[in-house]
């Protein structure tokens, strides 16, 4: 994601570990998923326009058709396996519904949960909320 390999985000990451959830944040005050993802690539220097108003986002569908326009905005493509600091997207029944920054195998997934911002294995985020994962590059880690 218009970094390199060389760049280390585990600070940032690490800093963001606990910060509150609230609905529609976007700020180390509380983020949902969209709004700490936004942040931290934000802070990596990636993207610049803020995340959609939550309101836009309450139903999965619109959740989905968020994730999707952002997807095409910023020229994200699939991969198969996970990259460092790559988009991971969750999705239930065919709608992307959650999502995160992939830290790296011994690291995990960042992202935010209704107890606040959490690294976790992805194995555990499937398992537990019963999602599916997909990854998203562009080709720039």
């Amino acid at each position: 994601m218009n970094t390199t390999l060389s760049t280390n985000f585990l600070p940032l990451a690490t800093k963001l570990i606990g910060c509150p959830y609230v609905h529609g944040g976007k700020d180390p005050n509380g983020f949902d998923c969209w709004g700490l993802v936004w942040y931290f690539y934000k802070e990596m220097g990636i993207y610049s326009e803020s995340p959609s108003d939550y309101a836009t986002r309450e139903t999965f569908e619109n959740k989905d058709r968020t994730m999707e326009a952002a997807l095409l905005a910023h020229k994200l493509y699939q991969i198969e396996e996970p990259e460092t600091y790559c988009l991971c997207v969750f999705s239930r029944n065919g709608l992307a519904i959650h999502c995160g920054i992939w830290l790296g195998e011994n690291e995990g997934c960042l992202h935010a949960t209704e107890f606040g911002v959490v690294c976790e294995k992805i194995s555990t985020i499937k398992a537990i909320r019963n999602l599916n994962a997909t990854y998203y590059t562009n080709g720039n880690n």
